[in-house]
Order: structure tokens, then C-alpha cells, then sequence
């Protein structure tokens, strides 16, 4: 949460001067978030809403996609319908799965998948849980994790907003690419 007060105060800042520059702020989220290229998803364990059980070896030979989120964050609330045609476009594919962690209780996570109808497995992670694995980047944080359980993006709900069909041009075609890898 501290990041996203941060990064909203940095773009108030950056937008009250003449010298705002768009392309300069994506620039540094983009820097910020590709150094956790090529690093090991974190642990974790536990069993989905829909009563599934996930751990760190779930992420094996699949690719997958995971969201952070929580129940009284817009920016999260605003990014479910994106989120949800990603997964209706990936969902029948046997090496692509969808996992949402969120620190909400699970009676507060099972409220907001039945109000905004989200398709995919949720979770309910501790806070501290949910901040080691998405790095403290603050909410939303979106992982693409490769078949090996390795990250291959982390991307924050800013480069959503801040690049027009950000998951269809940049996230589509990099999950296609792995997927194709993974029929091959």
C-alpha cells in the first residue's frame, strides 16, 4: 500500500511541473520492475476459494499468470475486467493457469469474486505473504511465471493505466510465446 501512496504522490509531483514527462515515468516503472526477471517465485501454499490446493510446485510446467489484489483497492477493482479476458483467452489452454492472491479473509474474497464474477482460483495469503511475493509492490502487482516457477514479468497496475492495451500488446504475445515453447 505504501507503494502505491508513493507512486500516486510521485505522479501528482511529476504533473504539477511543466516539465511532466510521460514517457520518463514509464521508463523508470518499467526499470523498477524488470530487475525481478529471472528470479524464483517465491513460497507459498494454500487451498483456493473453489477449495484447490496450491504451492510453489503447482507453477511447475505451467505458465502462469498471478494477481495481487485486495477487496478495497480501485486500482485492483478497476483492473478485474482486463484480468478477466485474459484468463477467458488463456483459460483453455493445458499449460496456462491463472492464480489471485489477496490478504482479504476469505469470507471478504469470496464476496468479491461472486460481486465482480471472477472465473479464476483465488487465494486468501497473509499480508506479509502477499508483500514477499510481489516484492512490496504495492497493488495491483501482476507475475507471469514460466514453467519453471521462474518470473518472466512482474508489471504493476500503473503500466496498465499509464500504456493504452497494455495486456493485449505487451502480455498476450509474451504468453503466447511461452505457451507455444511449452506445445512444442
Amino acid at each position: 500500500m505504501k507503494y502505491l501512496i508513493a507512486l500516486t504522490l510521485l505522479l501528482t509531483t511529476f504533473s504539477s511541473y511543466a516539465q511532466y514527462d510521460e514517457d520518463k515515468i514509464k521508463t523508470a516503472i518499467r526499470l523498477n520492475t524488470e530487475r525481478f526477471n529471472g528470479e524464483q517465485f517465491g513460497s507459498f501454499n494454500g487451498t483456493s476459494l473453489d477449495g484447490k490446493f496450491y504451492s510453489t510446485d503447482s507453477l511447475q510446467n505451467k505458465i502462469t499468470f498471478v494477481s495481487f489484489w485486495f477487496s478495497a483497492c480501485v486500482p485492483c477493482i478497476n483492473e478485474f475486467e482486463d484480468l478477466k479476458k485474459l484468463y477467458s483467452k488463456y483459460n483453455g489452454s493445458k499449460n496456462f493457469q491463472f492464480l489471485s492472491f489477496t490478504f482479504d479473509s476469505e469470507k471478504e474474497a469470496a464476496k468479491t469474486k461472486q460481486a465482480y464474477n471472477l472465473p479464476y482460483s483465488i487465494m486468501s495469503l497473509s499480508d506479509s505473504i502477499c508483500t514477499k511475493l510481489s516484492f512490496g509492490k504495492g497493488y495491483p502487482t501482476n507475475i507471469l511465471v514460466d514453467k519453471s516457477g521462474k518470473i518472466a514479468k512482474l508489471f504493476t497496475g500503473s503500466n496498465i493505466y499509464l500504456e493504452k492495451d497494455y495486456l493485449a500488446n505487451k502480455i498476450y504475445p509474451l504468453i503466447d510465446s511461452m505457451i507455444m515453447k511449452l506445445d512444442n
